[in-house]
């Protein structure tokens, strides 16, 4: 059974990432992409790995966080099909990533690969994650920038169609 590095290595070799940071005392991988991307893995326990990016930080204004809520759950429910990493509320305090510490409720795209499977179907889960991480913060900071509705949609990720 592959182990996480195993994993990563395979990963950094078909995006092209020139280096993986060491993990840190907890575990944790991470690696900063381009367009503020940055991704965290990790191993859950002996059976599972959580690949995890941050999709934005909610606003601290009530008004503004109820909108952005409601924006997210049309979003998920529109491209569940085509972007099937789950999307959830990380808190201050309710840690996803251990002994990563912040202040502000963000939104995070995540999805648990578990490691009985083979490299090139944890690879595909890799790639597949990725697009939906960098999909999900397109289309959050381009409609909130421009303030349009769960119907208009970036549709492109750098990470679509990377093969090995």
């Amino acid at each position: 059974m592959p182990t996480l590095s195993e994993h990563l290595q395979a990963l950094a070799q078909v995006t092209g990432w020139s280096a993986l940071s060491q993990p840190d005392s907890h575990g944790v991988v991470r690696v900063s992409l381009e367009g503020d991307l940055d991704a965290v893995f990790f191993a859950l326990g002996d059976s599972y790995g959580l690949m995890r990016g941050v999709v934005l930080e909610l606003p601290q204004a009530e008004g503004d966080r109820a909108a952005l809520c409601e924006q997210a759950a049309q979003l998920q429910v529109a491209a569940v099909r085509d972007h099937p990493s789950i999307l959830a509320f990380e808190e201050p305090g309710k840690l996803t990533v251990p002994g990563e510490e912040f202040e502000t409720t963000r939104l995070i795209c995540y999805r648990a690969v578990p490691w009985s499977i083979d490299a090139d179907t944890c690879l595909d889960e890799g790639q597949s994650w990725l697009d939906d991480c960098a999909w999900w913060k397109a289309n959050f900071n381009f409609s909130n920038r421009l303030g349009v509705t769960a119907n208009s949609f970036v549709t492109s990720s750098p990470f679509s169609g990377l093969k090995s």
